[in-house]
């Protein structure tokens, strides 16, 4: 077994502006945030699903946890976000794909990172790949090539990314979590 995040989180400074929520689309987006000596203050707390809710615990409970499918995810914080706005703390070179679906007087961005691809990693050859973001797709077919290994890519852009680089032997998990990941590995 191999484990290596191919990205390198970089924490940007930023001002944080006043807003009624604050959406977490990712466990790095949760740490870059709060490392900054930034706090929730009032605003009520979203994570896009269980893993990065389960990051966020340390500063408290979320208001509202997705299911992790993005058009889902979407759809049901449209209901709760009412009239009020949201805040997404977020990477530099994001995908916005909850922001996209929401309207725009009611977004507010802050950057809190960006992720670089790390280059001249020496990966061995191994029979399963886990992928868990777009950004680590592109940094391994960067680093080895051609992927011929099994797939697993965690979520829909992850699968996105694979799709684009011509991957078509692809396993999701059900779901974003470590139970989820081990049954996708036990069908392989």
């Amino acid at each position: 077994m191999f484990g290596q995040s191919l990205i390198e989180i970089v924490p940007i400074k930023s001002d944080r502006p006043s807003s009624d929520w604050i959406f977490f689309n990712s466990g790095n987006a949760v740490n870059c945030f709060f490392d900054q000596g930034h706090s929730t203050d009032s605003s009520k707390v979203a994570t896009i699903g269980s893993a990065t809710a389960q990051a966020f615990a340390k500063y408290g409970k979320p208001d509202f946890v997705g299911s992790g499918d993005p058009n889902v995810v979407a759809d049901s914080f449209k209901s709760v976000l009412g009239n009020e706005t949201v805040l997404f703390p977020m990477a530099e070179n994001s995908l916005r794909s909850i922001q996209k679906q929401l309207s725009p007087d009611q977004v507010l961005e802050m950057v809190v990172y960006r992720s670089e691809l790390k280059s001249q990693v020496a990966i061995p050859d191994t029979d399963i790949v886990v992928f868990t973001s777009p950004s680590n797709v592109k940094a391994y077919a960067q680093n080895k090539g051609e992927i011929k290994a099994k797939v697993i890519a965690i979520g829909p852009s992850t699968g996105k990314a694979c799709d684009a680089l011509g991957i078509d032997h692809i396993t999701f998990p059900w779901k974003s979590s470590e139970l989820a990941l081990a049954d996708a590995l036990g069908t392989l």
